[in-house]
């Protein structure tokens, strides 16, 4: 008889092959913390055990790995290791492959739309520009930390490019800071593409990310890249493009963006990322491969 096989990104209780897209719950529970105050962090933990939503999703992680226990894929190094870390979790059935993009639309090609992407924006030709992407949850990508890094680089000429949905809590924040002329509010936008190519440095202060496209999409357009340690997508960056750092730290960014901008002119490694049939095809080999080790027919 025909049996399926149940491939599973979000948490359920029961599936053959589990990728945990967003990561580990129990990790991010633990790292997202650090956007908080050091002086209110037990007590946001405190809340957050307490949390209905939060311990039903840590008991149904707990039950997947502890019981369930699928197959699992891993989109990055950072979310193998949380795993193998939080749940002792056999290396032997962890599969390491990483998201794949859109590889015909991001490339270092698109660079032909500097000038017309900076026209738009009123961005001199010569400037340099740090671009922030956040379509939703600008605090979970460490835009308060960004804000704060900027204010000890007033002594050279930047610009920050915010393509994604500002709150006017960010609007607030960057008006406190006396950075108004610095950031532009690019709001909503449907062609990264072309915004990537067109600045110098993906800035993405992550308190947590199991591997942020943006990076990878950033990487593959020609620009460097400052992410943070908490961030999957930091599996990419080497000496060559780009800093990685500490969640929440604000010193060790402004630093970063510093030297990126003594910088401008620097070649960025050339990296080869998957595109999306790349990874679905490696995905279809762990499928394959469990069925046969399960001895399933092959409807799937």
């Amino acid at each position: 008889m025909d049996t399926d096989i149940n491939f599973c990104m979000g948490n359920t209780f029961f599936m053959d092959i589990y990728q945990p897209h967003g990561g580990s719950h129990f990790a991010w529970s633990e790292k997202e913390l650090l956007r908080y105050d050091p002086r209110i962090r037990a007590l946001m933990k405190f809340v957050r055990r307490v949390n209905f939503k939060n311990a039903v999703q840590r008991a149904m992680e707990w039950w997947i790995f502890n019981v369930t226990k699928p197959e699992v894929i891993a989109i990055s190094k950072m979310v193998e290791q949380d795993i193998k870390y939080w749940f002792n979790y056999p290396s032997d059935r962890i599969h390491l492959i990483p998201n794949g993009i859109d590889t015909n639309r991001f490339s270092v090609d698109n660079k032909v739309y500097t000038s017309e992407i900076r026209t738009k924006y009123g961005i001199a030709e010569a400037a340099f520009v740090f671009v922030f992407v956040a379509t939703l949850n600008l605090k979970l990508k460490g835009f308060d930390i960004l804000v704060k890094a900027c204010t000890h680089l007033k002594d050279i000429p930047f610009k920050v490019l915010i393509a994604g949905h500002a709150t006017s809590w960010a609007k607030s924040m960057v008006k406190k800071a006396c950075l108004e002329n610095r950031f532009i509010f690019a709001g909503k936008v449907h062609d990264m593409e072309k915004i990537y190519a067109s600045c110098n440095c993906l800035v993405h202060p992550s308190y947590y990310d199991a591997c942020s496209l943006v990076v990878l999409e950033a990487l593959a357009s020609g620009i460097c890249v400052i992410t943070t340690i908490a961030n999957g997508a930091s599996m990419f960056i080497n000496s060559d493009n780009g800093y990685v750092i500490s969640p929440r730290d604000e010193k060790g960014l402004s630093e970063a963006m510093h030297r990126a901008y003594s910088q401008p002119g620097r070649e960025t490694s050339k990296i080869s990322f998957k595109n999306q049939n790349s990874v679905f095809a490696e995905v279809d080999k762990v499928i394959k491969e469990y069925i046969r080790n399960n001895d399933h027919s092959n409807n799937i």
